[in-house]
């Protein structure tokens, strides 16, 4: 991202409820067409990037990297705040691209996360 750019976290972007596990939070960063959804219930949750017609968990994105295994994200803290400070490590360290990396690079990464993600072995398969 250039000094002139900036990026936000939209207030309508952001949701909240009560659902039969507790509170439960969700929010987006946004910045042109590039998307970091999040979710959060007593920590980070579920985190997905979406980039035009592309869309990969964060864990697809770090294995299509080449990255998994020395990823901090999730991390298992019992501070709640832990989990986007591993995430902001993880972006730091493996996946610049999202923050400031050409439409085509980013398009190709999660381009292959997307369809390792969509290939994994599921059901029984998928935990032999």
């Amino acid at each position: 991202m250039s000094a002139g750019e900036t990026a936000r976290i939209i207030d309508n972007n952001i949701s909240s409820t009560c659902g039969s596990g507790g509170d439960f939070a969700s929010g987006a960063y946004v910045r042109n067409e590039r998307k970091l959804e999040f979710h959060f219930r007593h920590s980070l949750g579920l985190v997905t990037y979406r980039f035009r017609e592309f869309a990969a968990s964060h864990e697809w994105v770090i294995r299509a990297l080449g990255a998994y295994g020395h990823h901090k994200y999730p991390g298992f803290s019992d501070v709640p705040l832990n989990g986007f400070r591993h995430l902001r490590s993880d972006i730091e360290s493996f996946f610049q691209i999202f923050l400031s990396g050409s439409d085509e690079d980013l398009s190709g990464v999660l381009a292959l996360a997307q369809q390792e993600e969509f290939d994994r072995p599921k059901g029984i398969q998928g935990i032999l």
